[in-house]
């Protein structure tokens, strides 16, 4: 929901998600690529389930490597880039294979100049086909009231975890992405393209003490923006930075800001907060103050996030 350029006032973010884990996340990566799905021919058989045999899933260099007992990642809820992540920006982690998840947000703007408020709705789902890998959609949709009318995009994403985290070492978590947003020719102000690499490294402080953790979160960002509206930059080089201090009980406060870029807003997007994210996911719980980069003043974001399996 980050489209919009025109400066905005102070906002209320509302994002709500549902997460679904089928029987399928005990199945091998050979029959989840395979079940139901006529199109795939015995030579895609044979390489994935090499891969499998070669994703040790311990840590390491491996490539792709399946999710050993307990691990989880740099996991996030809806963030207005339009993928799961903090508040701003996509993070690392990748959905559990045979995971589903499916959020809704709504941006309720109060802009300084008269007449010129605005309603934005996102909905977003993905699903994890592997450990290592997540597709997914976006859809998003604003109301001008100064235009009178409602403008949308709507697109695919992908993400796709290259390293797991080695917990006892240094080495991060490293996943590459990727969204379209398109629509028709009247909602060029929200359509944009994006490829992004971002990695995350947790670091353990006390874990029976009040901040159990920190974990790092870094990432660059390249956004195409084809059609964009005339006096708006077509493209931009964004990158990404975010702390996030783990607390007990699930709870930990995040803090993170990107660089500012023409193609976002005349100000440098930043936000703080706190997420609620227990271990199991029964439910999630985002509360940040935020600034998009293109707002007068800064917005208040809140998410809430569920989850279930079966």
């Amino acid at each position: 929901m980050m489209g919009i350029t025109k400066r905005v006032g102070g906002g209320l973010a509302v994002c709500a998600g549902l997460s679904i884990v089928g029987t399928s996340g005990a199945q091998n990566l050979g029959t989840v690529a395979t079940q139901g799905s006529s199109f795939f021919e015995p030579w895609a058989t044979t390489a994935l389930g090499q891969v499998e045999d070669n994703a040790a899933g311990d840590g390491g260099f491996t490539l792709f490597a399946n999710n050993p007992e307990g691990y989880a990642g740099a996991q996030g809820l809806i963030s207005i880039q339009g993928t799961r992540g903090t508040f701003l920006n996509p993070t690392s982690g990748t959905l559990k294979q045979g995971q589903v998840t499916v959020q809704y947000c709504v941006l309720s703007v109060d802009q300084v100049e008269p007449g010129s408020d605005l309603t934005g709705h996102g909905i977003l789902g993905s699903y994890g086909v592997t450990d290592w890998l997540e597709i997914g959609f976006f859809h998003n949709a604003a109301e001008i009231r100064a235009l009178d009318e409602i403008v949308a995009v709507t697109g695919p994403t992908v993400r796709l975890r290259l390293f797991q985290e080695d917990l006892d070492g240094w080495i991060p978590e490293i996943s590459v992405g990727g969204l379209w947003f398109d629509g028709d020719a009247s909602d060029d102000a929200l359509a944009r393209q994006e490829a992004y690499v971002v990695g995350s490294k947790y670091f353990a402080i006390d874990e029976d003490g009040w901040v159990q953790g920190a974990r790092v979160h870094l990432g660059v960002r390249q956004v195409w923006r084809s059609d964009a509206p005339v006096g708006t930059a077509a493209n931009a080089t964004v990158g990404t930075f975010a702390g996030e201090l783990l607390l007990p009980y699930g709870f930990s406060f995040i803090g993170e800001f990107n660089t500012q870029a023409d193609d976002i807003g005349p100000r440098t997007p930043y936000a703080y907060g706190v997420q609620f994210k227990p271990v199991g996911g029964v439910l999630g719980l985002s509360v940040a103050q935020l600034q998009n980069g293109g707002t007068n003043r800064n917005g208040v974001y809140v998410g809430i996030g569920g989850s279930l399996e079966f």
